[in-house]
């Protein structure tokens, strides 16, 4: 482990890495620790909003993503419990990927850029 560091992250999740993935990109020397072993299957964060595309590209992930089987979600439908139902545009371009899939490409890249992982710390 390095003895001085800029930033310890607690949480290796989408959050945590994304943090520690910009904080790098500036030359800051970043710790991440998590209580999971990554990667791993979670239920939440299969869908993942255009709000997010600039963000996702800066840290070079959306391409990746595209590149690993995420599918581009165009549009969305409202079904009510009578029945009704309305499709919904999205305004730009959302995607559809498995959180395994999605938290296994940001922490290559936070290695890749020089963060320290440390998993399975309780």
């Amino acid at each position: 482990m390095m003895t001085e560091i800029d930033a310890l992250i607690i949480g290796a999740g989408p959050a945590g890495t994304s943090c520690a993935l910009a904080l790098a990109k500036r030359g800051w020397r970043v710790v991440i620790i998590d209580k999971s072993t990554f990667p791993r299957h979670k239920t939440c964060g299969g869908f993942i909003g255009p709000e997010n595309q600039a963000l996702l590209s800066d840290l070079g992930i959306w391409s990746r993503l595209l590149e690993n089987g995420a599918c581009v979600i165009e549009e969305s439908l409202l079904t009510s419990s009578k029945g009704a139902s309305t499709v919904i545009p999205i305004d730009g371009q959302a995607l559809g990927v498995s959180r395994k899939i999605f938290d296994s490409l940001l922490l290559e890249r936070v290695k890749a850029a020089g963060v320290e992982v440390y998993e399975a710390h309780k």
